[in-house]
């Protein structure tokens, strides 16, 4: 099963994804290298020595703490499509689930909320803040205005 793979190892995606006239999709990660003339090992130094170790453990953290709560929630039954995740600061994430809308109105999805709730107390000290936010995916969900509030690491389906 997934969920027992090395959870620090799955893959995150950067929104938004870019295609070119090709019909080649390019990531954030793809233009950033382009206009670094194309060395992907100045990001991954800048990335490392800029944010530092905090940040990176941090975010590893975050991103553990999400896959875990995204397959819990797969294993409960509950579609959720994808957990898209933004970073606030070194300290402070914020985790969106997107969840069916008719499951997300089912009365039996409350226990969710406490289970959210128990994860957050869980991990959060004085040096990590992560918060959990369960949305209903509608028909007028806008991805776009997702990205731009900053949710730019996504994972799932």
């Amino acid at each position: 099963m997934e969920a027992e793979k090395n959870i620090a190892e799955v893959e995150w995606n950067i929104q938004p994804m870019y295609k070119d006239e090709t019909n080649e999709i390019f990531s954030i990660d793809d233009i950033i290298d382009a206009y670094l003339g194309g060395k992907i090992d100045i990001l991954k130094k800048f990335e490392d020595k800029a944010v530092g170790e905090a940040f990176g453990k941090n975010l590893k953290l975050a991103k553990e703490a999400s896959v875990r709560f995204y397959h819990n929630l797969l294993n409960s039954g509950i579609k959720s499509e994808k957990v898209y995740l933004k970073v606030k600061d070194k300290e402070r994430f914020n985790a969106l689930f997107l969840i069916d809308e008719d499951q997300w109105c089912d009365d039996e999805f409350d226990e969710k909320y406490l289970e959210a709730k128990d994860l957050k107390s869980e991990l959060n000290s004085n040096s990590f803040d992560y918060s959990i936010i369960l949305m209903p995916k509608s028909t007028s969900f806008d991805k776009a205005s997702l990205l731009s509030d900053g949710y730019l690491l996504s994972y799932g389906v």
